[in-house]
């Protein structure tokens, strides 16, 4: 007998959930039994299937997950709604999952020393065909204790199947952990608070105790995961089972997709348009419609939506090609979505109303649409694209998915693929392509791109048009220049740094913007208990200024002899020495500054600063699991060292750095992350890679001139900034920068103080 186990709500039940049970009911032979969890919900008002292998438990009656809820009930992925919903800080809804799992494996442990298999299996997977114990005993390891969807260079596994062979003390421990770290509060301790980040968590540290494990997907690369395939596609089960995975199952809520951050744009051009018809190539499964009517409702009360898609009719021919990667979706399951959201939103006295129109565009869409805005999403080939345009180009507002520009190695999908592109190219009305991190699987960035047909209505709003800061630092060395460089710090320092106890001292912090103002920093300094810390660039700048830096925090990679970043040759940074300052070496630094600064001054201090490099071969780019990892031995670093995070400079490493010897007050002063606009003659430069030299950037309507090096390091300060986990108190200087921006709208900085809140 194989038990499985699964959890459900009433929405999940009306959902998804049903569809199970049906199938179950249906198809389970000899040798299944399911226990099925339901909470918050009377489950005898609904006519779900009865049978011999079925059996229902409402999980409501165990008081721990109660306990639970109500305890941490701000933890429900809004921070108790102060965020937008992140899955990934979700411990209330992932916690029924936990909680019904660990009460059959406990129950069955309680039953019998030889308790078998128990099987986890998510509510939205439906079973297609006759399915017995023996189709699952084909193969599952008896040999093994536990059982997985893996998937390689990603965080945590897939855990829509899990199985713990319960003859084995290992499995039902590392429940009983599971569940402890529930019931204790302690999965609050964790980076994410679902239960597949636990779960992997635990499996690693039991799999280095010598548990025994089968990996059913361990070859399911990150690649497959890009394209559209789940893990458990790639496992035997799904010869008998589908797993409907996110937006697969029924939408009953409007959340965006995860992949293509690119479609929140479309509400913002929505509410600036205020069309109170679209039409749209692509309906698929009717989310995009959904979305677009709640983005419509905030100014109106009547909506009317015009999907085309082929639904159906679609096969893997057309799929190829048109480009298209997403699964088939039926016409009639749409409008039951569709035909829900009307009764919602009638509820609220909305009036929504569609029109789906199944076909082949090319035969179905005409030119006697009338519509305020049009989406062109349905196939990709140059003739559907064309012809979409040719029919809908009269309306005034026409946005287009897929305009692709290369990605950052030069990729992108093929031309007859780009016929947006051309479009958008030669017309002669306005037009805009809207920034965008989305990759495409076949190489690529695929954008949204405007064009405004009627001369008469207003621009697009510079909002959508905002760079988000987001970049990907790349080292500026190979590896084994790092190694190298480590290595021979390690024989040059004596003295390296430790981590000290919290303190009430104030770290002044100079990085090397232009924005310093240095009577500010002198008066601050001469406040008590303060410490003037620097980078490199600042340096001799402080010295001119007359300012006596404590520290000096140096991490470049790079030999004295060549130019930084800012156009300095970097040995001039360093002609005048102070003995007085503490010079805090990376030892990644290269070997060159270490002694050049060790002829000056005995005053050096070495630290290491993380680095995937760092990290032994077969721990490379693994999840850190409890602020440990595996070090490359040939390194000699000695296992108790603290290595220092915080960003992809000096700069920002400074602040890891003196929160680790217990600062919790900093000024920062020229983290400006801004430059003075270039020359015209000089706006278009290159990098050697052929990236642009300097960027413009927009943040809240206000424009700053940039290079990928400080966009970099800008991304760092919004992450930082953003963390309401960090002990840490700013002040933000540089009036008219980047820096100044990001702050400003950041999280900590809209944290008041206990004398804005309370009487005193």
């Amino acid at each position: 007998m194989y038990n499985i186990v699964t959890s459900f709500n009433e929405d999940g039940l009306k959902t998804y959930a049903m569809k199970m049970l049906e199938t179950a009911a249906r198809h389970w032979k000899s040798g299944l039994k399911l226990t099925a969890y339901y909470h918050d919900f009377d489950i005898s008002k609904h006519d779900v299937p009865k049978c011999d292998h079925i059996e229902y438990r409402n999980l409501n009656l165990i008081s721990e997950m109660i306990a639970f809820r109500e305890t941490y009930k701000e933890h429900d992925g809004t921070a108790n709604k102060k965020i937008d919903y992140n899955f990934r800080l979700d411990a209330i809804k992932f916690c029924h999952k936990v909680y019904a799992l660990t009460d059959k494996a406990f129950e069955m442990a309680d039953e019998s020393k030889q308790a078998g298999w128990l099987i986890w299996l998510d509510a939205d997977t439906f079973t297609k065909k006759d399915f017995s114990g023996k189709n699952i005993e084909s193969f599952l390891n008896n040999k093994a204790e536990l059982g997985f969807l893996g998937r390689k260079h990603f965080a945590y596994s897939e855990t829509s199947f899990m199985a713990f062979n319960l003859n084995n003390r290992a499995p039902l421990d590392l429940l009983g952990d599971l569940r402890g770290a529930y019931d204790s509060g302690e999965v609050l301790n964790y980076r994410e608070w679902h239960d597949g980040f636990i779960f992997e968590r635990l499996m690693i540290i039991y799999r280095a105790h010598g548990m025994i494990v089968q990996d059913f997907t361990g070859h399911l690369d990150i690649v497959d995961l890009t394209k559209g395939k789940q893990a458990f596609e790639s496992f035997p089960l799904t010869e008998f089972m589908e797993h409907l995975k996110g937006n697969r199952k029924q939408i009953k809520k409007t959340v965006p997709l995860a992949a293509a951050k690119r479609y929140g744009l479309i509400a913002d051009i929505i509410r600036q348009y205020q069309p109170k018809t679209i039409v749209e190539t692509g309906t698929w499964i009717g989310q995009r419609a959904i979305e677009m009517a709640l983005a419509s409702f905030e100014n109106r009360d009547s909506f009317h939506y015009i999907g085309f898609d082929l639904f159906e009719e679609g096969n893997e021919e057309l799929s190829i090609k048109e480009l298209n990667a997403k699964p088939i979706a039926k016409k009639f399951d749409v409008q039951k979505q569709l035909s829900s959201f009307r009764k919602k939103m009638r509820e609220k006295n909305k009036t929504f109303t569609y029109e789906l129109i199944k076909g082949d565009t090319n035969q179905t869409l005409t030119d006697s649409i009338n519509a305020d805005m049009a989406f062109i999403d349905g196939g990709h080939s140059t003739r559907t694209v064309q012809h979409e345009f040719s029919k809908l180009k009269h309306i005034p507002v026409l946005v287009f998915d897929d305009f692709i520009t290369q990605d950052d190695q030069g990729n992108c999908v093929d031309p007859d693929f780009q016929e947006v592109n051309r479009i958008v190219e030669a017309t002669k009305h306005r037009k805009y392509v809207l920034p965008s991190g989305d990759r495409v699987r076949e190489g690529g960035i695929t954008h949204l791109a405007v064009i405004l047909t009627d001369d008469t209505i207003e621009e697009l709003t510079t909002k959508v048009m905002q760079v988000p800061i987001q970049v990907t630092p790349r080292d500026c060395v190979p590896d084994q220049s790092i190694v190298g460089n480590i290595r021979k710090n390690l024989k040059l320092m004596t003295n390296w740094i430790e981590k000290g106890r919290g303190h009430g001292d104030t770290a002044i912090l100079v990085s090397g913007g232009n924005s310093t103002d240095w009577d500010h920093v002198k008066e601050l300094s001469r406040q008590k208990n303060t410490r003037i810390v620097c980078v490199k660039h600042s340096y001799p700048q402080l010295l001119k200024h007359g300012l006596q830096p404590w520290g000096c925090v140096i991490l470049d990679p790079r030999p004295l002899s060549g130019k930084s970043t800012h156009g300095i040759v970097r040995h001039s940074l360093f002609s005048k020495i102070d003995p007085k300052t503490i010079f805090f070496i990376a030892s990644m630094t290269n070997p060159s500054v270490t002694r050049l600064i060790k002829k000056n001054t005995d005053r050096l201090w070495g630290w290491h600063a993380f680095s995937e490099t760092l990290r032994a071969e077969g721990d490379k780019q693994k999840p850190i699991v409890d602020n440990t990892m595996v070090l490359d031995e040939s390194l000699n670093i000695p296992s108790e060292t603290t290595f220092i995070t915080g960003g992809t400079c000096a700069a920002m490493r400074a602040i890891g750095l003196m929160h680790t010897f217990g600062f919790r007050k900093f000024h920062l002063f020229g983290y400006d992350c801004t430059i003075p606009e270039p020359r015209e003659n000089r706006k278009k430069k290159k990098e050697k890679d052929g990236r642009p030299k300097f960027m413009n950037v927009t943040l809240d309507d206000h424009k700053f001139w940039t290079t990928g090096e400080l966009l970099a390091m800008a991304q760092d300060c919004e992450k930082l900034f953003q963390r309401d986990d960090v002990d840490m108190e700013f002040s933000v200087h540089g009036e008219n920068t980047l820096v100044k921006a990001i702050w400003e709208t950041s999280r900590m900085a809209k944290v008041k103080h206990y004398k804005e809140v309370l009487p005193c």
